[in-house]
């Protein structure tokens, strides 16, 4: 029982080293309001590190597609929203108000930082007849690992006020350490179960058969 409490507990600190670490307002909009027209990169600066937003341009809103605040749109038919230091931080969530005159793709990475590589990890999308919709991934009861975000279609699209978070919980990434301990943890469960298996175990020379007690 010992064994068990211990690595129970550490299994408990682990899990809460790993967490998120809530805050208040950690969202960040980006509006496009206040970048000049024809912009193409555009930095959404957060609390804790910058995201690039890129593939598109900082156009008027018009009738096609129309702004959700403000009178500015970020326009394009690819754009890409990444983190500026992928192996080290991610976003809870993204989400942008969307307009489209075809369908709209919107597609979350998480990096690998083993392979260094961004794999998919889900993808949403918005019909054609859908305008100045919220188009999201990840939310306050499933956080996800985002690095990297991408939306898409075969014709010209705009986003506005893009959320970069979730309201409650901050940014971050499992540290290595808190995966080390969490691992011996479940190591030690595993360990302690078997030796109360073992010694729950009493071999009767007359039967074939194992008594559990």
């Amino acid at each position: 029982m010992r064994y068990q409490s211990i690595a129970v507990a550490m299994v408990g600190f682990a899990l809460l080293a790993t967490r998120i670490d809530a805050h208040d307002g950690d969202q960040v909009f980006e509006t496009f309001d206040t970048h000049p027209t024809g912009t193409t990169n555009v930095i959404a600066s957060g609390p804790y590190f910058s995201t690039t937003i890129s593939g598109g341009t900082i156009e008027m809103a018009s009738l096609a597609n129309p702004a959700h605040s403000g009178n500015q749109v970020y326009g394009g038919t690819s754009i890409t929203v990444v983190t500026s230091d992928q192996d080290m931080f991610s976003w809870p969530g993204v989400g942008a108000w969307v307009t489209g005159g075809a369908t709209v793709w919107m597609r979350a990475y998480e990096y690998d930082e083993g392979t260094g590589t961004d794999h998919l990890l889900t993808e949403v999308s918005l019909s054609a007849t859908d305008t100045n919709t919220y188009l999201s991934i990840g939310t306050l009861d499933d956080p996800k690992y985002i690095s990297r975000v991408t939306f898409s279609s075969d014709v010209d699209f705009a986003i506005d006020d893009l959320t970069l978070g979730i309201d409650g919980i901050g940014p971050g990434i499992p540290e290595p350490a808190s995966w080390a301990m969490m691992l011996g943890g479940f190591g030690l469960v595993g360990g302690a179960m078997r030796r109360r298996r073992t010694a729950g175990q009493v071999f009767c020379p007359q039967e074939t058969a194992h008594i559990r007690i």
